[in-house]
């Protein structure tokens, strides 16, 4: 059996590397708290990345008419009554979450940390939207709290980034990892595969750069078209290669096999909102997709960092 895992995975699940740390149930309740983005308000750009729906990547975020408790409390609620000893994590997913002046971050950020059994916050943002201010700040609640960043990437390919109108440079991330990890906070990357007329060694490439970087976590997306998009144009006019279910399989263990074991895999495939995708539809049988994932590494005997230097 792989060494970082419970249930049998051959990567290194966020369930135990939860369980281990807190010993106990661990749950992330994921928030909405009405932030913007510097590539919709035209601080870097218009409209956001060409992928991203009206709603800032946060479909399964909370409610942003309500406020951050009650949002919380909605889930916490459900929660309870299957783990009534859990702990939680608050998960400020949607858009860019530290796109704000410093007074507004510290209320969001301190309203859910006095909640009882919140153990820590997950703050999705982006590598140019936290400056140094915001960065003193963040070392400080990491020290007194389990704090992960969340940072965007989708790609390490240029030609790629500008396509998808990303908005920033490869160094411009590199260099905020960096700084982060200075302060030792925990950073979490988000990759995209699929995205347009990228090739599988783009994809592996992303990987390969990432096992250079001091990063604690990954997400593995497949590509969502969603309606009424930018990308959703793109897609009509061009009609570029969408991944099957069997490639994006494929790509994504032989992605694992690259990653070094001790890195935590927080997701391995996208969760779309069914009543706006487009493409791919196998994508809304999310559990098959990650019960393929597993019978083919085991068919394969493989597992995550096999092929790790």
């Amino acid at each position: 059996m792989f060494k970082y895992t419970l249930d049998n995975k051959r990567y290194h699940t966020l369930n135990y590397y939860l369980k281990n740390k807190f010993n106990c149930k661990v749950y992330k309740v994921s928030l909405n708290a009405g932030f913007t983005c510097p590539n919709i308000d035209g601080t870097k750009g218009y409209g956001g990345c060409i992928y991203c729906s009206k709603t800032g990547s946060g479909e399964h975020g909370g409610n942003p008419h309500k406020d951050l408790i009650t949002q919380f409390n909605d889930v916490k609620e459900v929660i309870d009554k299957k783990w009534p000893n859990a702990k939680y994590i608050a998960y400020f997913q949607a858009r860019t979450n530290t796109y704000a002046p410093l007074k507004v971050l510290k209320e969001k950020y301190e309203t859910v940390l006095k909640i009882d059994n919140v153990i820590g916050l997950d703050i999705a943002t982006r590598c140019d939207a936290i400056n140094n201010e915001t960065l003193d700040y963040l070392e400080e609640l990491s020290k007194r709290t389990f704090l992960t960043i969340e940072l965007g990437l989708q790609t390490t390919k240029e030609e790629t980034s500008k396509l998808i109108n990303r908005g920033h440079t490869l160094k411009e991330f590199d260099d905020m990892v960096k700084k982060l990890r200075d302060r030792n906070i925990n950073v979490v990357v988000h990759i995209i595969n699929g995205l347009p007329y990228e090739t599988e060694e783009d994809m592996l490439n992303t990987v390969r750069h990432l096992n250079k970087l001091n990063i604690q976590g990954i997400k593995i997306h497949m590509l969502n078209i969603i309606k009424d998009t930018p990308l959703e144009t793109l897609y009509n006019k061009d009609n570029f290669h969408i991944l099957t279910k069997e490639e994006y399989i494929d790509i994504v263990i032989k992605q694992l096999e690259l990653l070094k074991p001790e890195i935590v895999i927080h997701r391995i495939t996208s969760d779309p909102d069914i009543k706006t995708l487009v493409e791919p539809k196998w994508l809304t049988k999310k559990f098959c997709v990650l019960n393929d994932i597993d019978k083919e590494m085991v068919r394969r005997n493989t597992y995550q960092g096999k092929y790790y230097k």
